[in-house]
């Protein structure tokens, strides 16, 4: 008897020790850049590709966002993928045969992948 009260005494101390609040002072909301909190638009272009920028609750949009980014620097023509990795955006541009590099809150060119691809494409695996 005295070992079930115990037990039940250590257990509701544990409880009580081992939370936390959850609540911290850095505010996940703040946006990490100007093209945070909204989607990407990719316009394939038969001369000049361009991505341009809508925010989630549809107020607000910007056209060619490389271009005010990065001035003069183009993406190429055939402008038909994007995918991201941690602060990182990967373009493809087909037509131009090279992949774009830029921060994906602030859209500022990295670098471009340009040795020895033909067609770079993303293909999407099926498995039956």
């Amino acid at each position: 008897m005295k070992f079930s009260k115990l037990f039940l005494v250590a257990l509701s101390v544990s409880l009580f020790v081992s939370c936390s609040n959850d609540d911290n002072n850095n505010n996940d909301d703040t946006p990490k850049g100007v093209y945070d909190n909204g989607f990407f638009i990719l316009n394939e272009g038969t001369t000049k590709g361009t991505v341009s920028f809508s925010s989630d609750d549809l107020t607000s949009s910007t056209k060619d966002i490389y271009a005010a980014a990065n001035g003069t620097d183009v993406l190429g023509k055939f402008v038909q993928n994007i995918f991201f990795s941690g602060d990182n955006a990967y373009i493809i541009s087909g037509g131009a045969n090279n992949i774009t590099v830029v921060n994906r809150y602030t859209f500022k060119l990295i670098t471009k992948i340009e040795t020895g691809l033909k067609k770079p494409k993303i293909r999407s695996c099926k498995r039956w």
